[in-house]
């Protein structure tokens, strides 16, 4: 393969890497501050209405002493999801 093919082929490839790190920090920053608001408010926000066009019910807020497992799933989904992002960030070329 030419010198120049192989070039190109590396800057696109940092390209790519430096666009995945990017996402990767911004699910860090959103999981973290849904673990923070979890942890001060004492709720998390979870998935609204079943069906597609209830545009009312996106999300509503899901109280810890009112849904205590509900509350416990959906931060230890954050949860996940952040040790997920930040190893991505680290580990990830």
């Amino acid at each position: 393969m030419p010198l120049h093919y192989a070039t190109a082929f590396l800057v696109v490839e940092e390209q790519e890497v430096i666009v995945e790190k990017i996402l990767f920090a911004v699910l860090l920053l959103s999981t973290s501050y849904l673990l923070w608001d979890g942890f001060t408010s004492g709720s998390v926000w979870v998935r609204g209405g079943r069906r597609t066009f209830e545009f009312g019910k996106w999300a509503h807020k899901k109280h810890r002493h009112q849904e205590p497992t509900c509350y416990w799933i959906a931060m230890a989904f954050y949860g996940g999801s952040a040790i997920f992002s930040l190893y991505a960030l680290v580990f990830v070329n």
